[in-house]
């Protein structure tokens, strides 16, 4: 409980704890619990899975281990990490944080938080106001609510939500999409398939050109929107009634949606669009699939078909995933990897809680 102490473990499980001021906490095995409360502490861990609490104000706080937790809720905490899996969250304002791993989560909810990310898929939300917030890996999902954000992106398939006032917002990496309020900026890039910019284009949401709360991309040179269904972000190219004409953005192949009582379906066809919409609504029988242990292993086509059944996902959409995932995919896949490989996706919670009742 006194100031200025100097605290190292190098075992499993520790579990360390520091009132005073001016600490440094160094702990490099796994699975390590450390707690400061203290004003100007300093923690590193570079074990895996490390659960790290401060509460005081000007932390510094670094894990280099993969499956860290670190949570601050004092002001001007500085946190990184560049493990993979990380879970990071920090209430206090003037936060610096930095994630450089894959699979990243970070939370904030401090005002004047600076968020830096570098891995892919990262998940990045920000709920204070003039939050600077800025990610170049691929995957990355960004959500702000409060006003006056700066948020930049370069990675590629970056999804961008901005809820604030008086927001910009620069979603510049390759099949990108962003939506913000009515007052803010929106910054989009357009590129071949070479990968090579073709043209870039600031609009403000205006809601009359641009609308609020909905996603574009650049398209052609121009803003278009997106709609997000079973998780695949498809571009909007004409819309009558409960039918819209449009393209996957992966790959700008044409496809038709079938949109009514709150449930979409895509289809490369029209009928196929309906049909699908029908099978989501249609109850379906599961029983088959009630036996399966996470390390029982199927081929792709399989896991494709039982994936539907349990969460109604359209067959359109499911192909789309398969495609544009098809580097992260195996011909024969255990049921825990399809799991992992599919978080995130259009029913993946509901997948992953039915192989866990």
């Amino acid at each position: 409980s006194g100031n200025w102490a100097q605290i190292g473990s190098s075992g499993n499980l520790a579990q360390i704890g520091s009132s005073g001021n001016s600490a440094q906490i160094g702990s490099s095995g796994n699975s390590a619990q450390i707690g400061s409360s203290g004003d100007w502490a300093q923690v590193g861990s570079s074990g895996d899975w490390a659960q790290v609490g401060s509460s005081g104000d000007w932390a510094q706080i670094g894990s280099s281990g993969n499956l860290a937790q670190i949570g601050s809720s004092g002001n001007l905490a500085q946190i990184g990490s560049s493990g993979n899996s990380a879970q990071i969250g920090s209430s206090g304002d003037w936060a610096r944080i930095g994630s450089s791993g894959d699979w990243a989560q970070v939370g904030s909810s401090g005002n004047l938080a600076q968020i830096g990310s570098s891995g892919n898929l990262a998940r990045i939300g920000s709920s204070g106001n003039s939050a600077r917030i800025g990610s170049s890996g691929n995957w990355a999902r960004i959500g702000s609510s409060g006003n006056s954000a700066r948020i930049g992106s370069s990675g590629n398939w970056a999804q961008i939500d901005s809820t604030g006032d008086t927001s910009v917002i620069a979603a510049i990496g390759y099949k990108s999409i962003a939506k913000a309020k009515a007052g803010s900026w929106l910054t989009l890039a357009e590129y071949d398939n070479n990968g090579d910019v073709l043209f870039v284009k600031t609009e403000q949401v205006d809601n009359k050109k641009i609308k609020e709360d909905t996603y574009y991309t650049l398209y052609n040179k121009n803003f278009q929107e997106v709609q997000i269904i079973d998780d695949v972000p498809t571009i909007v190219l004409t819309r009558k009634k409960d039918i819209i004409k449009g393209k996957f953005l992966n790959d700008y192949s044409d496809c038709w949606i079938f949109q009514k009582d709150g449930m979409s379906a895509h289809g490369i066809t029209l009928n196929q669009a309906y049909r699908d919409w029908l099978f989501k609504k249609t109850p379906r029988d599961m029983s088959e699939y009630e036996g399966l242990k996470l390390d029982d292993i199927r081929d792709i086509n399989y896991w494709a078909v039982c994936y539907r059944n349990i969460t109604g996902a359209c067959s359109a959409g499911t192909e789309n995933f398969i495609e544009n995932f098809k580097d992260r995919l195996k011909p024969e896949m255990s049921l825990q990897e399809v799991i992992n490989v599919t978080q995130g996706q259009y029913g993946s919670n509901t997948f992953k809680e039915f192989f866990n009742k």
